[in-house]
C-alpha cells in the first residue's frame, strides 16, 4: 500500500502527464490539485471528500480509480469500498499471459492486454561451460510448468514461473547465444539468430569448389607465413560484414576514414590484426558496388566499400568482433516486417539545448554564454544523427527561453525513443582552474556532493520551494522505470566522448568526470531513457576557450552521435 507521501507524489506525477479539455477531465484535474492541498495541510476530511470526487469523475472518464479507492479505504474506516475493492481484485484475470508459442528460431508470448517494453527485462550471464540469455517477463502463465520449448541450434531453452508475477525464459548455449526481442501491441517476440545459416554453408561450398578448380591460388606474403593469426573469421551476410577475433578487442582496433574520388567514394576500415584467408576471401555486401579485403600491413587488415554515391556505413565493436553495416541498402530493400529487427534509423531523438533566451546559463565573463555553445552543439548533433538515419527534433532551434517542464512534455508528444539535454558546466572563480572535464548524468536522487552542486546550477528557478528530501522522493517515483536504460545510454555516450576528444586533444587535456546520478528537473517526466551531458567547464581558462570553438563542438557532437548509435544497436 502506498504511504501518504508516495501517494501524494504519484498524484503530482499524473497531473504532470495528463490533461484534458472536456468538463469531467477539467474537474478531475482540478480535484487532484485540491486533494494535493488537503494532504499538505493535513485536512483528513477534505482528503476523503476529494478522493470520493476523483472516483466519481474517474467513472465518467473511464479511468481506473482503484488506487483512489484503496487510499479512501485506508483513510475512511466507515467506507463501504473495502468489499468493492476486494471484489475487484477477484474479478481480475489470474493469468495475464494468454499463450506462449514457438517455431524454429522464435518464441512468441501473447498477453490478454496491450503491453510496452517495460514488460520485459533482458540480461545475460557467462558460466564456466556455457552462456545464458535471460528474459524476465512481467506476467503469469498458466502452463509454465508443463511448457516445452525447442529452438534450432540452441542447446537448451527453459521456461518457468520465476516469481508470482514474473515468467522467466532463458536460452542456453556453449557459445554466446545471439538473441534479440521486440514488443508489438500485445506480444513479445524473442528471436534466436542462427549464425550457421544456409547462405553461409552455400558460400563455403562455392569456396571449396573454387579452391579445387583454381590451379594457382593467390599466395599470402612472406610476413604471414608461420604466424599466429589474430583474426579467426571474416564473413559477409547481406548488408553486414562480421570480423571475428581470437581475443577481446577495444576501439583502438579499428580506424575508419573515407575518400571521395572523381567517379566513386570509398569507406575504409583499417583493422589491427592478420587474417589467414585475406587474399582468397571474397566479400559481397548488398547495396555496395565493390567490397575489397586484403592484408595491408603485417598487423593491419584493410576492408573498403566502394560506391558511386557515398556509402552510408556504421560499425560496432563488441567483445571479440567488429560489425560493419551498410545502411544505404535499406532504402532499396523491401519494408521490414514487424518480426524483423528494427535498426536505429527508425528511432526518434529529442535534443534539448539547455537554458536560452532570458536564461544565459553559465558564462566565463568574456561574452561567451552556455546557451549559445549548447545550441551550436545541438545543431551539429542533429546533423550527425540525421546522417546516420535517425529522426531528430530540437526543443529549441534559436535563442529562446523554454520552461524545463515543457521540454520533456515536447519529447513525450513526439513519442521520442531518447531525450538528451546538453549543458556546459561551471564553478566559482576560486575553483575555476581545477574543475574541468566531460560528464554524463542520468535522472536519480544525487548520491554525491558534486552531483548536487551541478544539479543546483542547472535547476535554478525550478522547484525552488521543495526541500532536498522531497525532491529525492519525487525523483525516485518519477523515473524509476527508466533509470537502468538511462544509465546504459549515459555510459555509451561518455565512453565515445572520451575516446574522440582524447584522440585529438590528449588524455591529460580531457578529464573523465564519469557517469553520475543527478536530480535534474529538465529530465523529470520523460517517458523514455534520458540523459544530461555536460560538455566541459566554461569557467576553466583553457577548456572554456576550447568548448567555444566550432571544431570542438563538431567533434563532441560526433562523439555523442556515435554513443547514441552504439546504445541503440546494443539495446
Amino acid at each position: 500500500m502506498f504511504s501518504k507521501t508516495g501517494f501524494l507524489l504519484l498524484i503530482l506525477f499524473q497531473c504532470f502527464l495528463f490533461g484534458g479539455s472536456n468538463y469531467y477531465q477539467g474537474k478531475f484535474d482540478s480535484t487532484k490539485k485540491q486533494y494535493l492541498g488537503a494532504v499538505v495541510s493535513g485536512n483528513k476530511d477534505k482528503e476523503i471528500k476529494y478522493l470520493k470526487d476523483l472516483i466519481n469523475y474517474g467513472k465518467h472518464l473511464g479511468i481506473n480509480t482503484l488506487k483512489y479507492k484503496k487510499e479512501l479505504n485506508r483513510l475512511d474506516k466507515t467506507s463501504d469500498l473495502k468489499k468493492k475493492i476486494t471484489t475487484s481484485f477477484k474479478l481480475e484475470p489470474k493469468y495475464n499471459i494468454k499463450s506462449v508459442k514457438h517455431d524454429k528460431n522464435s518464441i512468441i508470448i501473447t498477453f490478454n492486454q496491450n503491453i510496452d517494453s517495460s514488460y520485459i527485462n533482458f540480461f545475460e550471464k557467462k558460466y564456466k561451460h556455457y552462456h545464458r540469455d535471460y528474459f524476465d517477463i512481467n506476467g503469469r502463465y498458466q502452463y509454465a510448468k508443463s511448457k516445452k520449448i525447442t529452438l534450432k541450434n540452441v542447446d537448451k531453452t527453459i521456461i518457468y514461473q520465476h516469481k508470482k508475477d514474473i515468467l522467466r525464459i532463458y536460452i542456453q548455449n556453449k557459445k554466446d547465444p545471439k538473441t534479440l526481442f521486440l514488443t508489438n501491441k500485445n506480444q513479445i517476440i524473442i528471436k534466436h539468430i542462427d549464425i550457421v545459416s544456409k547462405k553461409k554453408k552455400q558460400i563455403d561450398k562455392v569456396k571449396v569448389l573454387k579452391e579445387k578448380i583454381s590451379p594457382s591460388p593467390a599466395k599470402a606474403p612472406s610476413f604471414l607465413k608461420d604466424k599466429k593469426y589474430t583474426i579467426s573469421d571474416v564473413r559477409a551476410v547481406e548488408n553486414t560484414i562480421i570480423v571475428e577475433f581470437n581475443h577481446k578487442i577495444n576501439k583502438t582496433y579499428l580506424d575508419f576514414y573515407e575518400r571521395k574520388h572523381k567517379s566513386f567514394s570509398r569507406d575504409y576500415f583499417d583493422i589491427k590484426g592478420n587474417f589467414k584467408g585475406a587474399y582468397n576471401k571474397k566479400l559481397k555486401v548488398s547495396g555496395i558496388d565493390k567490397t575489397v579485403i586484403y592484408q595491408h600491413k603485417k598487423d593491419k587488415l584493410r576492408i573498403y566499400l566502394q560506391n558511386r554515391s557515398n556509402p552510408k556505413t556504421i560499425y560496432i565493436i563488441g567483445d571479440n568482433k567488429i560489425i560493419i553495416k551498410n545502411l544505404s541498402s535499406l532504402k532499396k530493400t523491401k519494408p521490414l516486417k514487424k518480426q524483423d529487427f528494427i535498426y536505429p534509423y527508425e528511432k526518434t531523438i529529442v535534443i534539448d539545448a539547455g537554458h536560452g533566451g532570458k536564461d544565459p546559463g553559465a558564462t566565463n565573463g568574456r561574452k561567451i554564454y552556455e546557451k549559445d555553445i549548447v545550441l551550436n552543439i545541438s545543431k551539429f548533433l542533429r546533423q550527425e544523427l540525421n546522417r546516420k538515419g535517425f529522426k531528430v527534433q530540437l526543443t529549441r532551434d534559436r535563442d529562446k527561453y523554454v520552461k524545463l517542464g515543457k521540454r520533456t512534455k515536447y519529447a513525450n508528444r513526439k513519442k521520442a525513443d531518447m531525450f538528451i539535454s546538453i549543458h556546459a558546466n561551471a564553478v566559482p572563480k576560486k575553483k575555476a582552474r581545477k574543475a574541468r572535464g566531460v560528464e554524463t548524468y542520468f535522472l536519480s536522487p544525487a548520491r554525491s556532493a558534486r552531483a548536487k552542486r551541478v544539479a543546483a546550477l542547472e535547476n535554478k528557478g525550478d522547484m525552488g520551494n521543495m526541500n532536498w528530501s522531497s525532491k529525492s522522493s519525487l525523483l525516485t517515483i518519477l523515473n524509476q522505470g527508466k533509470i537502468t536504460a538511462s544509465n546504459k545510454m549515459a555510459i555509451d555516450i561518455q565512453k565515445n566522448m572520451l575516446y574522440k576528444l582524447r584522440k585529438k586533444y590528449g588524455k591529460k587535456a580531457i578529464r573523465d568526470g564519469g557517469v553520475r546520478e543527478g536530480p535534474f528537473w529538465v529530465l523529470v517526466g520523460a517517458q523514455m531513457p534520458s540523459v544530461l551531458v555536460e560538455v566541459g567547464y566554461i569557467s576553466h581558462p583553457e577548456e572554456g576557450r576550447r568548448i567555444a570553438k566550432k571544431s570542438y563542438q563538431r567533434l563532441i557532437a560526433k562523439a555523442m552521435a556515435d554513443g547514441i548509435e552504439s546504445y541503440f544497436l546494443k539495446n
